[in-house]
């Protein structure tokens, strides 16, 4: 199924039948079909803001759950992913970042107990180790080539 183009975001780059390869989601019940980076439905007709797209699709119409984030967010996700993966390798609460000249914590929020919390998120990342992994060395692998 392709993902609309007449729609506010204006893909410029997509993935389609992004349900074939959705983690740990099957493609019978992900209603994810696409991601695209494009043209950001706020940007108002001035071509300057790019954002990526989740593209959801409920079996009879696109979704307006369909999530559209400005780049950075998604970078910004990407590492606190890492972090919380540090988390866990480091047997750490807490994982210290600097972005835009500014520090900031990635920890346990402060309403979990902290030991639940932190067997919760170690028990999905193991059970999901396959997928994650896999996608994680892909991103390794590929900011290497980029020169990072």
């Amino acid at each position: 199924m392709l993902i609309p183009r007449h729609l506010s975001h204006k893909p410029i780059y997509v993935m389609e039948e992004y349900n074939t390869i959705d983690g740990y989601f099957n493609e019978a019940t992900t209603d994810a079909r696409g991601l695209s980076i494009g043209i950001a439905q706020w940007d108002k007709g001035y071509n300057k803001d790019i954002s990526a797209k989740v593209w959801r699709y409920t079996g009879e119409k696109w979704s307006r759950q369909s999530e559209e984030l400005p780049l950075h967010r998604v970078l910004d996700l990407a590492i606190m992913i890492c972090n919380v993966k540090k988390c866990i390798v480091t047997d750490s609460l807490r994982e210290q970042i600097t972005v835009q000249g500014r520090n900031k914590e990635v920890k346990i929020a402060d309403d979990q107990n902290s030991i639940d919390a932190q067997n919760i998120i170690n028990t999905f990342f193991e059970e999901k180790k396959e997928i994650l992994d896999e996608r994680l060395i892909i991103l390794s692998k590929l900011l290497k080539e980029l020169g990072y």
